[in-house]
């Protein structure tokens, strides 16, 4: 459990950094939609931020979600 948490910090860490970055890049909209897609983009970023530190680290979730996305893949 503790090599768990010890190797998220850095993951949580890079995910922070880049919505941090991203928010002071992005501009703010009027419109609600413009809103609602700059929010879903900033969260696809992040989460594809934190999976790509946590492949680096070696994690098991993401050893997990790899070996899931390749069984799918060579199934069909």
């Amino acid at each position: 459990m503790m090599t768990f948490i010890l190797k998220s910090i850095p993951c949580l860490g890079v995910m922070c950094l880049v919505l941090f970055i991203l928010n002071r890049f992005l501009p703010l909209y009027d419109s609600k939609i413009k809103i609602i897609m700059i929010l879903a983009v900033k969260g696809i970023v992040a989460v594809v931020a934190y999976f790509g530190m946590a492949i680096v680290m070696k994690t098991e979730e993401s050893k997990y979600w790899i070996n899931t996305f390749k069984s799918k893949i060579l199934r069909k």
